[in-house]
């Protein structure tokens, strides 16, 4: 920001205290703001959902994307495909949004320890899981232990067993 040009660097400085008041304004900001990492950041950090207004270069930036899905796990829908297909990748977005499961590979959402860093982290994420671990008791139980009332997305069988059901009903809201 040094060497810009002192209207640059005001525009800057204006974008820049607006997206960290309200990510959206991103959406409304030039294009040349849209891809400084600066500002992106900023304005995902406010509103996660706001990497969608951020240059394409910019939706591949790991951290970039990574604090967007902490905000907001939808956010993944607009990040690169390759990010979405990287495991490691997807397991630190799983771990700070547990819904980020939705946006990852059938491979992942049939990985039982993947599964497992997600419903930990969010139980309604076993809605994403595949139907082989939907039906697994250590992952349901996981789930309703961080959402009770996520047994909804648990197979047939682990909707009636007696351990799950008693760890749903800690949860308010339990029929």
């Amino acid at each position: 920001m040094k060497n810009e040009d002192p209207e640059i660097q005001a525009l800057k400085k204006a974008v820049l205290e607006e997206v960290k008041n309200d990510g959206r304004a991103l959406k409304t900001a030039p294009e040349e703001m849209q891809k400084d990492k600066e500002i992106v950041l900023a304005a995902v950090e406010n509103y996660g959902f706001a990497i969608r207004y951020a240059s394409e270069e910019l939706r591949r930036d790991k951290e970039i994307v990574l604090v967007a899905v902490e905000d907001y796990a939808r956010a993944l829908e607009y990040s690169a495909e390759e990010l979405r297909c990287d495991k490691r990748f997807m397991s630190k977005a799983v771990q700070k949004n547990g819904m980020a499961l939705e946006f990852a590979p059938e491979e992942l959402r049939s990985n039982k320890r993947f599964v497992l860093k997600a419903v930990r982290n969010n139980g309604w994420a076993l809605e994403y899981a595949s139907e082989e671990l939907r039906n697994d008791r250590d992952v349901v139980l996981a789930a309703v232990r961080s959402k009770g009332l996520a047994i909804e997305y648990a197979s047939e069988k682990l909707q009636n067993d007696p351990q799950v059901i008693a760890e749903a009903k800690k949860w308010p809201g339990w029929k």
